[in-house]
């Protein structure tokens, strides 16, 4: 059986944005007649749309099925992968179920190439794909009228999330225009919780973002791989309502709500086939009530076993689901009811609301019209912050930076009166401190809080007796002391030449360390051997040795500001390969890089854009090992 975790939160949020509001830009989809009009549609993400596990096709199957129950037979599910047929059977606990088993689903696939993975993104669209005659990238060549994409866990299970959301956001506006006829659709999902307890052999990588292993805190470690599924999650749902608000024909889906971390996975990261059958089911009633046009009813052959792969006697049961009414907040970690302050104002152009907590969603409706609304966090931090604020039943909903503080405080202006108000942070290490309900003239009581009314809310955490939530617990950041040893290095001698080399920038990214959690916590040293070498002409390199990987070298005493270039020499302990980062600075600049950059002497080359006096190499999987680093200047 299939439990909604969240109130059905993926289906109802799909039908509200496609069925009720006109801004979201969908509603111009006109219902398909399953009858006449073949409709294709293609499957896109990583291993769990391909099927892993028992290698039968996954949720797709159950998908097909439940298709076809409702009476819905005239679609061609298109894509690279199984092109050679259009017909497959599984015996589902006696039931043969007959689906079409092409897709574009990839095993171990990132959102884009990064860390070592293969990217879907350029898979679609770097690729030239040969269907009926057509060639092109992989869309132009199967031209989907419906897209169902399901993609980001590799990232997840890699620790890939810096600049996850900006990933994702380009993959999507790369797909949108492909779907922007009537009659087409992109779905994006939100992904499967990950068990840490089972699958923490798969998670070593958080152990550079947390300063410590699943064994040194099986507690916090995995609290935090659930906060970035959540805060994964919570963005997909957010960059579907964005573009929605922009016009396009997208909707959301929330997997995560029907495959259960304890009872729908088989590893602790992959679903089993109650997982699988959960999310076809979802997905067939997603699109039959959003896209077809119908009304979902169910009609599912008891399940006696999770592996469904043996015949065994069946019945079937018929049940019709009945939707809920209220829209679904998109929110996965917020409590669903509101905690209501007690106490009313009475005089004075503002209220201010402490102990307001991020993600809790907050009663306002006794302090009558509310025409703004200023939410005062204690700092605006140096490498910035973003989040949400969402006021009614998501009715109006603002994203907002850290360039759209003053003074520390973010200001929305209302169009009307709503009765409740939540603010959300996906990144940043800022804190809230309070929420002013600006009653009267919006420039007065942005600027001068001494004249406010404080009043505390009484209850802030209230959370609903039906649903379990998930903690929103902050891992916030630990304290960096820099310190050098009490040895004394002597500084090298230092022979400047001329060179006529030039140095070619490569493509990389700068990222900021992500919110919520924390950098390994690491002590600063000096490499203990330097030597000087000169190079032909006009650049002069020292070369650092005994430098390990995951400690923290302090570069003040080398010119840092002058340095160009870093170069790392690695040893001949490849094996079958490694990858890492090279971080400068406080985290300011953080550069990937893997064994497929590494040059014919084994070493990888870092331009430097900035001036940084801290240095830190990590390695995230492989056993090579360093055996000197070159700064050029």
């Amino acid at each position: 059986m299939c439990n909604y975790k969240k109130i059905l939160a993926g289906l109802t949020a799909v039908i509200t944005s496609v069925s009720t509001f006109s801004v979201c830009g969908v509603s111009s989809i006109s219902a398909v007649n399953s009858e006449t009009d073949t409709v294709r549609i293609m499957s896109i993400g990583d291993s769990i749309t391909h099927g892993y596990i028992n290698g039968d096709n996954g949720y797709r199957k159950y998908f097909n099925y439940y298709l076809q129950q409702n009476g819905i037979t005239n679609f061609d599910m298109v894509g690279p992968n199984n092109s050679w047929s259009n017909n497959s059977t599984y015996n589902w606990n006696g039931t043969i179920i007959n689906y079409d088993p092409q897709h574009a689903g990839y095993s171990g696939y990132a959102i884009q190439s990064t860390g070592g993975r293969t990217g879907i993104q350029e898979t679609i669209f770097n690729n030239t794909y040969s269907n009926n005659g057509v060639s092109g990238n992989m869309l132009d060549a199967y031209d989907p009228n419906v897209i169902m994409l399901q993609i980001g866990t590799n990232d997840l299970l890699d620790c890939q999330l810096d600049g996850a959301g900006n990933r994702l956001e380009e993959l999507v506006d790369l797909i949108l225009p492909y779907v922007s006829d009537e009659g087409e659709m992109l779905y994006l999902a939100s992904v499967p919780d990950i068990d840490a307890e089972i699958r923490n052999d798969w998670l070593g990588n958080y152990r550079w973002k947390l300063g410590y292993t699943y064994s040194e805190n099986p507690e916090a470690f995995s609290e935090a791989v659930q906060e970035a599924v959540d805060n994964y999650n919570i963005m997909v749902r957010n960059l579907v309502a964005e573009k929605q608000s922009e016009g396009y024909n997208i909707g959301f889906t929330d997997i995560n709500s029907v495959v259960d971390m304890k009872s729908g996975l088989d590893d602790g990261c992959h679903p089993n086939e109650n997982g699988y059958a959960c999310m076809g089911k979802l997905w067939a009633e997603v699109l039959t009530e959003t896209y077809f046009g119908g009304e979902f009813e169910e009609e599912t052959p008891v399940v006696t076993t999770t592996k469904a792969t043996t015949t065994t006697t069946s019945s079937t049961t018929k049940v019709t689901t009945t939707k809920a009414t209220t829209t679904a907040k998109p929110v996965t970690t917020s409590a669903t009811t509101t905690a209501k302050p007690v106490t009313k104002p009475i005089t004075g152009d503002s209220v201010v609301l402490n102990d307001v907590k991020l993600g809790e969603s907050y009663d306002i409706s006794a302090y009558g019209e509310v025409k703004s609304v200023s939410f005062v966090f204690n700092c605006t931090p140096q490498y910035g912050m973003n989040g949400c604020v969402a006021f009614g039943n998501w009715e109006l909903s603002k994203n907002y930076d850290a360039s759209m503080l003053v003074d520390n405080t973010l200001t929305v202006e209302l169009d009307k009166s709503y009765d409740s108000l939540t603010i959300h942070k996906w990144y940043g290490d800022a804190q809230l401190e309070s929420v002013v309900l600006n009653t009267g003239n919006v420039s007065e009581t942005t600027t001068t809080k001494s004249t406010t009314t404080t009043i505390k809310p009484t209850t802030t955490t209230t959370k609903p007796t039906t649903t379990t939530t998930k903690p929103t617990t902050t891992t916030t950041k630990p304290t960096t002391t820099t310190t050098k040893p009490t040895t004394t290095t002597t500084k090298p001698t230092t022979t400047t030449t001329k060179s006529t080399t030039t140095t070619t920038k490569p493509t990389t990214t700068t990222t900021k360390p992500t919110a919520a959690t924390t950098k390994p916590t690491t002590t600063t040293t000096k490499p203990i051997t330097t030597t000087v070498t000169t190079s032909s002409s006009d650049s002069k390199t020292v070369v650092l040795t005994d430098v390990s990987v995951s400690k923290e070298y302090s570069l003040k005493d080398y010119k840092y500001s002058d340095i160009k270039k870093i170069i790392v020499k690695f040893d001949e302990n490849i094996g079958y390969g490694f990858n890492g980062s090279l971080v400068l600075g406080n985290w300011a600049s953080s550069t990937s890089y893997t064994n497929s950059d590494m040059k014919s002497d084994n070493t990888i080359e870092f331009d430097v854009t900035g001036a940084y006096d801290k240095m830190t190499i990590f390695r995230y999987w492989g056993s090579v090992g360093i055996e000197s680093v070159t700064l050029v200047y």
